[in-house]
């Protein structure tokens, strides 16, 4: 009963947000690993340059003109756009020269450099940089869902990628490309991040549709099977699945969707769906990519 309630409160909100016409719009999230462990002062000198730089602090998160910067439970930074229109590669190469020159103040200054790298070894044991709860009880559950759990929060960086809906109709077909594209050879995990995933929690990890196609063009009954997914998913704080809790209000659920690690998920800030299995690569690569991504949002949804 509380799976169909949650469906058609989710199906309600997204359609609301949905309501107004805009044009396609897509964004990205584009993370770099820090070259050495970091400790929780190394944490705060990078921020104290951001504000020098002229970020704004805002809860969780730095803002900049076009752009706000995030960090990662082992100090990963992230460089997250704001919506840009397919056309507009201008702020693209805006904030890339933006993280560029943060990289580059952080190195001058602090004698460390933060790469694009999907992944280093041995960040597992590293200090844990983030002091809210939700990190704290993931970190714990990690303990005992598999064995990389540690190594993901801490030891890993990515991109990804974001394509606006522009109706809920066409959710399943976006849903369906997205996954596709997380599947090829271009956008999959590299191999030693996808092992990584693979041993971190099958609850919330993996790819919703994997080895399936979309049973169906009805986005209710898709956003039905998202709903199910959610449930089974484990709570942060018990380790149990989210759907045992008849106390947890429909709030509750979205905020349980964000700790999801799907390699494709609902995005609910935009509306947009997220393809979150690029390894973090250079500028120059992420560009390309970037470019490639937008080729095959127009052929397939005719962005």
């Amino acid at each position: 009963m509380k799976n169909a309630s949650y469906t058609e409160q989710l199906e309600e909100l997204m359609a609301s947000r949905l309501s107004s016409p805009r044009p396609r719009q897509f964004g990205f999230e584009y993370e770099f690993m820090p070259g050495r462990p970091l400790q929780h002062e190394d944490l705060s000198n990078v921020q104290s340059i951001l504000e020098e730089m002229g970020y704004k602090e805002e809860p969780g998160l730095f803002r900049g003109p076009d752009h706000y910067v995030t960090f990662e439970p082992g100090g990963q930074i992230e460089f997250c756009s704001i919506p840009i229109l397919p056309t507009d590669e201008d702020t693209v190469h805006s904030i890339l020269h933006r993280a560029e020159s943060v990289i580059g103040e952080v190195g001058n200054r602090l004698g460390f450099l933060y790469i694009p790298t999907g992944y280093i070894p041995g960040r597992g044991s590293a200090p844990m940089l983030l002091d809210k709860p939700r990190y704290h009880n993931l970190h714990r559950l990690l303990e005992t869902t598999g064995t990389r759990g540690h190594e993901m929060m801490k030891g890993t960086a990515a991109i990804h990628f974001h394509v606006a809906l522009l109706s809920l109709e066409e959710l399943p077909k976006v849903w369906e490309t997205v996954c596709e594209l997380s599947q090829s050879p271009g956008f999959a995990m590299g191999t030693q991040r996808r092992d990584i995933w693979n041993n971190t929690d099958p609850s919330r990890c993996g790819l919703l549709c994997r080895g399936e196609k979309i049973p169906s063009r009805d986005h209710r009954e898709f956003l039905q099977r998202v709903v199910d997914f959610g449930m089974r998913a484990l709570d942060l704080g018990t380790g149990l699945p989210f759907g045992e809790f008849p106390d947890r209000g429909f709030p509750d659920f979205l905020d349980h969707l964000t700790t999801l690690f799907t390699d494709v998920r609902i995005n609910m800030k935009g509306i947009t769906l997220e393809l979150r299995t690029l390894d973090s690569i250079p500028s120059g690569v992420f560009l390309e990519k970037w470019r490639q991504f937008l080729d095959q949002m127009r052929q397939c949804i005719g962005s």
